[in-house]
């Protein structure tokens, strides 16, 4: 996973900075085929009612348009109000190789090709949502903690757009369910030992961005972040860094 911050700030949200109190991650799909950030410029202006907190491309780099934790305008409401207040906002590229026919049904012209975009971009997806969850403490085994645009309709807190990353995944035995147990998975693996103290497994403040990313990313186990390392186990850490930024 590759972050790259790419701020909109020329966007209402941007220039308003009003902040969020994360409380959970929608994740959306982009209504047309689209590998690439094209829509960036488009939302990067005044009264346009659109702006995303970030943008998961095809190659698994992601866009950060806005500060985590300022509010952005990605779902609309609902009878019981708006999860742009209490949520980020991601959203998630379609594959080019797909054309939509009628609503959701669609037809594949390169099946490889979009199972394989389809597969890079949901486990890019993941990382991310654990990155998140880790640097906000959220917990995806909460009821609407991790939601899709859809569900956040059901729940009135979304517009009914037609932004259902499940139209596409369905076709991949993926489903926003197995989404969430697969975040909670990976989480597990950063949980710390039972006996460890509270203050030797928590980074200092000004490394808590650095070390949630090294932890989502699998570089860091996420145990006793302010232990000194020995050179071997630097050059393993870089050497799985390396790894992660060009694979």
């Amino acid at each position: 996973m590759n972050i790259i911050k790419n701020y909109l700030i020329d966007s209402d949200c941007y220039k308003a900075g009003q902040p969020l109190e994360v409380k959970g991650i929608m994740l959306h799909s982009v209504s047309c085929p689209q590998q690439k950030v094209v829509p960036l410029h488009q939302w990067n202006t005044l009264s346009k009612e659109v702006c995303t907190h970030a943008y998961i491309e095809t190659g698994g780099d992601v866009y950060q348009t806005l500060p985590w934790d300022v509010r952005g305008c990605h779902c609309g409401s609902g009878v019981n109000g708006s999860a742009n207040n209490t949520h980020i906002g991601i959203v998630i590229s379609a594959p080019t190789t797909i054309t939509y026919v009628n609503g959701a049904a669609f037809t594949d012209r390169n099946p490889p090709a979009t199972k394989a975009h389809v597969l890079k971009t949901y486990t890019v997806a993941v990382e991310l949502f654990v990155y998140l969850c880790r640097r906000f403490n959220l917990d995806p085994a909460i009821d609407g903690v991790i939601l899709s645009q859809p569900e956040g309709n059901k729940r009135g807190t979304a517009s009914n757009r037609g932004n259902n990353v499940e139209q596409v995944w369905s076709k991949f035995g993926l489903t926003m369910a197995q989404f969430r147990a697969d975040i909670r998975a990976k989480l597990s693996v950063f949980h710390a030992p039972a006996n460890a103290t509270s203050d030797s497994n928590a980074p200092s403040d000004w490394a808590k961005t650095a070390w949630y990313w090294a932890m989502a990313a699998e570089i860091v186990t996420g145990a006793n972040p302010r232990d000194t390392i020995t050179c071997e186990q630097a050059v393993y850490m870089l050497y799985h860094a390396n790894k992660t930024r060009f694979s």
